[in-house]
C-alpha cells in the first residue's frame, strides 16, 4: 500500500498545502514552507491568576497543517506537526507531573498529546460538558453568556484525577480562556492546590492574540 501511494505521488505530485504553488516534496509542504516550521514560537504568561499559560502560536504553514490535521483528519499533517509542537510541551515534563486533556469533539488533541508524550502521565475524560442542558456551541455566544454557560456545564470527575505535584491542562484552542480558566479553578478547588501547581498549555492562532487583546 505504501509503495502504491508513493508511486501515485510520483505520478501526480501534490501541491504545497501552504503556498499552493510549489510541489510538496517534504510531506505536505514544499522545501521553503517546510523550513518555516523550524521556527518554534512560544510564549508564557499569567492567565486568570494561575501560574503559567504556555501558548504555542501557529501561523503560515503551521496554520495550514493544523487545519488539515484537526478539521480534515489528515494523519500526514499531524505527523508533520509533532516535531514542531514537541519542544513546547516536552519542556513541561517533570517528575510527578500530569498532563490533562481538555474535552474536544475531535480526536486531534488526543492524537497530538499521545504522540508528543508517549511515556508520560496523561489523562482524559477528567473534564466533560453536560451538553444536554444547553445545546449549541459556546463560541457563538457573547462573552458573558459563554462564561456563564461554561461555569454551569463544565464538570470535573475528581475520581479520575491521579495524584501529582503539577497539572498541565492541554487544549488545542484558546479564545477567551473561559474554559481553561474554569477548569483550572475546579481542579484547584477540588484538590486544594496552589495556583502555581496548575499550568495551561494551548495552541493559539497568532492573529487571535491581537484580535482578542483582553484575553
Amino acid at each position: 500500500m505504501r509503495l502504491f501511494s508513493a508511486a501515485l505521488e510520483q505520478l501526480f505530485p501534490e501541491s504545497c498545502l501552504h503556498c499552493r504553488r510549489q510541489v510538496a516534496v517534504r510531506g505536505l509542504l514544499c522545501e521553503a514552507c517546510a523550513k518555516t516550521l523550524r521556527r518554534y514560537d512560544a510564549a508564557s504568561a499569567s492567565h486568570g491568576g494561575f501560574s503559567r499559560h504556555h501558548a504555542l502560536y501557529y501561523e503560515g504553514a503551521a496554520k495550514d497543517l493544523f487545519a488539515a490535521a484537526k478539521f480534515s483528519n489528515r494523519r500526514r499533517a499531524l505527523h508533520e506537526l509533532v516535531p514542531w509542537a514537541a519542544t513546547g510541551l516536552q519542556n513541561l515534563i517533570a517528575p510527578e507531573s500530569c498532563f490533562v486533556e481538555m474535552p474536544s469533539s475531535r480526536p486531534f488533541l488526543h492524537r497530538l498529546v499521545s504522540r508528543l508524550l508517549p511515556n508520560t502521565s496523561t489523562v482524559r475524560s477528567v473534564f466533560a460538558f453536560e451538553r444536554s442542558k444547553t445545546p449549541g456551541q459556546n463560541k457563538l455566544l457573547k462573552e458573558a453568556e459563554r462564561f456563564r454557560r461554561i461555569a454551569e456545564t463544565l464538570k470535573l470527575n475528581v475520581k479520575l484525577v491521579p495524584p501529582a505535584k503539577v497539572y498541565i491542562l492541554c487544549d488545542d484552542v484558546f479564545t477567551t480562556g473561559a474554559t481553561l480558566g474554569h477548569a483550572a479553578w475546579l481542579l484547584q478547588t477540588a484538590l486544594s492546590l496552589q495556583p502555581e501547581q496548575i499550568h495551561l498549555w494551548t495552541l493559539m492562532y497568532r492573529e487571535r492574540l491581537f484580535e482578542d487583546s483582553t484575553d
